[in-house]
């Protein structure tokens, strides 16, 4: 599967025109359970990349809890309905659970959603969507599995065969150079 590289650039360009609703140390906060047809732009609402990923996607649920003795609503998983095109993926292939009949959905860590809307690795999303990473270390990042880096993890360790890793960091450099 190719990267969806256009899914994270608009996730980008939304946290950079917005950079109040981006927290990438959580996958999602908010002040109030806020309205899912404007959830990011919801005031006190921020999410990490893979909560902006989530709460982008069509028939998806965001499911918010209230942590005891707190005043925030937190998100870590995301409602994946039949008309998503990734609800076969979690279904059929990786057999999550069917819930409830009458308006059936699975229940899916939103960052493994978000590493499945993406195209990524297990490896290169823990990367990706670690609760440090900057705006500017994600940017970093994309521009790396946008020049075919598939395993972002051995990239950014420096485990990788360094002939390729300076092969793609120079066309990398011509690249951003250039534009």
């Amino acid at each position: 599967m190719q990267p969806n590289i256009k899914e994270l650039d608009a996730v980008i360009a939304e946290i950079e025109e917005k950079p109040e609703t981006f927290d990438q140390s959580v996958w999602g906060a908010a002040d109030y359970i806020p309205e899912e047809t404007d959830l990011v732009a919801s005031c006190g609402t921020a999410f990490c990349v893979a909560g902006h990923i989530a709460a982008r996607q069509k028939n998806t649920k965001i499911q918010w809890n209230k942590s005891e003795g707190f005043r925030r609503w937190y998100a870590e998983d995301v409602r994946v309905y039949p008309g998503n095109k990734h609800y076969q993926h979690f279904v059929e292939e990786l057999g999550y659970e069917i819930q409830d009949y009458d308006k059936p959905y699975v229940q899916v860590r939103i960052s493994d959603f978000a590493a499945q809307v993406l195209g990524l690795s297990h490896a290169s999303s823990l990367l990706l969507f670690d609760g440090r990473n900057t705006i500017e270390t994600i940017k970093q990042m994309r521009d790396l599995i946008a020049y075919g880096f598939d395993n972002l993890y051995r990239r950014w360790h420096n485990l990788d065969n360094l002939d390729e890793v300076k092969y793609r960091e120079s066309r990398i450099s011509q690249f951003t150079n250039n534009s």
